[in-house]
């Protein structure tokens, strides 16, 4: 990644339907492999920032409305659709009216139909891509600057096991020291001990 949009684009396209559907050419358009075209002319300003592929839902909703003259209320109907991982059956009932009142010729709408379908899937909606890699972005500027910080709090907050375990391991493999139970050394839970981690006397079985 070499920006934050990109971050945010990096956690569309690994959902099943962008996937599956544009990861490919998105890939090989962005490397420069391939060249970025646009099935039509009003979907450029649409589909500029990531390379004539529909990544997010709202790029769906945009193209829909634009290429065949659907309402919003329609277009966001197909978002639910893809956002709640709907069967792709119902789809169906919209295929005609995208089809037939589309500015595409018959044959590229039927086949950009059929990128939607796949699409079902599971597509994402750009609002939640940005949340997710703001945090995630926050999260990994924590994780660098803050190890001992970052995995205690991980730890501090976690009753699971199996991901306390997991967490243990993650903070051993940064070179943070995991100090063992002490008496008159550890609280109730895990706590930072200088430069290290050490157990709480609740997480002794």
């Amino acid at each position: 990644c070499e920006s934050f949009k990109d971050l945010v684009i990096s956690n569309a396209l690994v959902r099943p339907g962008a996937l599956l559907t544009q990861g490919d050419t998105f890939v090989k358009r962005r490397k420069g492999d391939r060249s970025v075209k646009y099935q039509h002319e009003v979907l450029e300003p649409i589909l500029k920032e990531t390379y004539g592929t529909f990544i997010f839902q709202e790029q769906l909703m945009q193209a829909v409305v634009v290429l065949a003259g659907f309402s919003w209320s329609d277009a966001d109907s197909l978002r639910k659709i893809i956002g709640k991982k709907r069967d792709v059956l119902e789809f169906k009932k919209y295929r005609d009216q995208f089809v037939e009142n589309n500015l595409l010729e018959e044959e590229d709408a039927q086949k950009m139909w059929s990128d939607f379908e796949g699409s079902s899937l599971y597509m994402f909606n750009k609002s939640h891509a940005v949340a997710y890699s703001m945090l995630s972005y926050q999260s990994m500027w924590l994780k660098i600057l803050y190890p001992v910080e970052f995995c205690w709090a991980l730890l501090y907050n976690e009753s699971n096991r199996e991901r306390v375990t997991a967490y243990l391991l993650e903070a051993k493999r940064l070179g943070i020291v995991i100090e063992p139970p002490d008496v008159n050394l550890s609280e109730e839970f895990f706590s930072v001990d200088g430069s290290s981690i050490r157990f709480g006397l609740s997480n002794v079985d």
